[in-house]
């Protein structure tokens, strides 16, 4: 993992408060004894949830199928905000119908553009040592991560980037344009920031 650090600290208490919140939440779950740990930013709501019955039984599939990989991801993002144009060249990696409106997608380009917020991952107790080593954290969370983890050789120079090799994103069906009106940032995934003051 990288030695130096990207950026020159976090400028303001806000940033230095969601990097630590989310340090503590990889602590806390590098403490339990389950395999696999949910993390959620605080505002955010599952997406296209008209019946929670059928939301459960869509994800519930979809992670069966995942568990029964001989070879599987140790992350799944489970909403994020790409940067602009970021997705362009993404293809879908598996989407079947039996997963109802859930798909799971690809690793992604090699070099992915810094994603904007860190809004939903579930994540296996393996990766954590490799998040945990992010920290200190030189600027803000996203940036963070984007360099000195996901993007990680630096930029994936010629090589397979970590998030690459590591994680699946899990999207639902139309997500971007359900959630339009819920924050001023496109967003993507099976959950998403909810703002309610956001007209």
């Amino acid at each position: 993992m990288p030695v130096s650090r990207w950026g020159h600290g976090c400028s303001t208490k806000a940033q230095q408060a969601k990097a630590d919140s989310f340090r503590r939440a990889l602590r806390a779950a590098a403490e339990r004894q389950d395999e696999w740990t949910l993390i959620l930013e605080d505002d955010v709501a599952p997406v296209g949830v008209t019946n929670a019955e059928d939301w459960n039984e869509s994800f519930r599939k979809l992670w069966e199928s995942v568990l029964s990989q001989e070879q599987r991801p140790d992350m799944f993002r489970l909403g994020w905000c790409p940067a602009p144009n970021a997705e362009q060249n993404e293809e879908k990696w598996d989407m079947r119908k039996d997963f109802g409106s859930f798909q799971l997608l690809n690793r992604g380009r090699t070099y992915e553009k810094v994603y904007r917020c860190t809004t939903a991952f579930l994540v296996h107790r393996v990766v954590l040592p490799s998040m945990l080593n992010v920290f200190p954290c030189c600027s803000d969370l996203e940036t963070c991560l984007s360099h000195d983890l996901f993007n990680w050789p630096y930029l994936c120079d010629r090589r397979t980037c970590w998030l690459q090799l590591r994680s699946n994103h899990v999207d639902f069906a139309g997500s971007e344009f359900l959630t339009k009106n819920w924050s001023s940032m496109e967003q993507r995934g099976i959950f998403a920031h909810f703002i309610r003051s956001f007209k």
